[in-house]
């Protein structure tokens, strides 16, 4: 779902202590989007580099940041609003299918 730079503004203009040109130097808490984590570079070619690369180092990079909690959060499609539903029908009509051939990943 695409968002229009328009909002960013109006919501910076309207609310600008929740925006800083730097991330803080010690976040409390970290959400990160799994879903948008799932999609891989092409130099990642295992199922371990996937895992390490893409989740842990993240988690990982997060907690020496000195967050005490870090989120890891995945669409649930059994409750996605009703706004998103045009984006989640494309994705599921594109068919990507992982094959797992001699521990290597291919997509």
């Amino acid at each position: 779902m695409t968002i229009n730079a328009d909002f960013f503004k109006i919501i910076k203009e309207g609310c600008p202590n929740a925006f800083s040109e730097q991330a803080p130097s010690k976040p409390d808490i970290v959400f990160i989007d799994g879903q948008v984590k799932l999609m891989k570079a092409a130099h990642v070619d295992s199922w371990g580099l996937f895992f390490a690369i893409q989740f842990f180092k993240t988690i990982e990079n997060c907690f020496a940041l000195g967050a005490s909690t870090v989120i890891l959060r995945f669409d649930d499609y059994r409750h996605v609003p009703s706004s998103k539903n045009m984006t989640q029908v494309k994705r599921s009509e594109q068919k990507i299918v992982w094959h797992l051939r001699k521990h290597r990943l291919c997509l």
